[in-house]
């Protein structure tokens, strides 16, 4: 069985992944609070919103 992820391009596009947590989505709205980051920060409030803990 082959894994899809073994080419190097692969690895290299999983390594320069990056990460939404909501803090730092939060962080960036206040670093750069432009429109497009605080419609970004309103759709993880509402996916977070979704999420039963």
């Amino acid at each position: 069985m082959n894994c899809p992820n073994r080419a190097l391009k692969q690895k290299k596009k999983i390594n320069c992944m990056q990460s939404f947590i909501p803090l730092k989505v939060a962080m960036d709205v206040f670093d750069k609070p432009t429109s497009e980051n605080k419609q970004f920060m309103k759709n993880v409030d509402r996916f977070v919103a979704k999420l039963n803990f």
